[in-house]
């Protein structure tokens, strides 16, 4: 589903990327001195649930609030994005998992406890 998102972002034509853009551009700018809040809490939507391509609202932040203001807004909506979304899938989503592993990954977690740090990392080195 993600690898059609970004094949409609890639393919669609300038034209239309850039009436999304000024439409969500005008709709931004039309909440006044709350803009860059706006802005935030829409990337964080954004960032937790790929609908529009984040590809649209990132380019609007430069677009709205020029490089600067723009990547700081982008950083705040990102980051608060992929919190928000860890948290809430650690919250519902544990239980799910371990219904479908079957303490299986008891081996995994104790690791974590133990030596989380070098555990992450490996992985977040290794390609999979």
């Amino acid at each position: 589903m993600i690898k059609c998102f970004i094949i409609a972002a890639m393919t669609a034509d300038e034209g239309q990327k850039q009436r999304k853009i000024e439409q969500l551009k005008s709709f931004i700018l039309g909440v006044g001195p709350w803009a860059f809040w706006v802005y935030v809490a829409l990337y964080v939507l954004n960032t937790m649930t790929l609908i529009p391509p984040i590809f649209f609202m990132t380019l609007a932040g430069g677009a709205i609030f020029g490089p600067v203001v723009g990547a700081l807004a982008i950083f705040l909506g990102c980051v608060l994005g992929t919190t928000a979304t860890f948290f809430i899938s650690r919250l519902f989503g544990r239980r799910f998992v371990e219904k479908i592993v079957k303490g299986r990954a008891k081996d995994f977690e104790e690791k974590l406890n133990k030596q989380g740090f070098l555990t992450i990392l490996i992985f977040r080195l290794v390609a999979f």
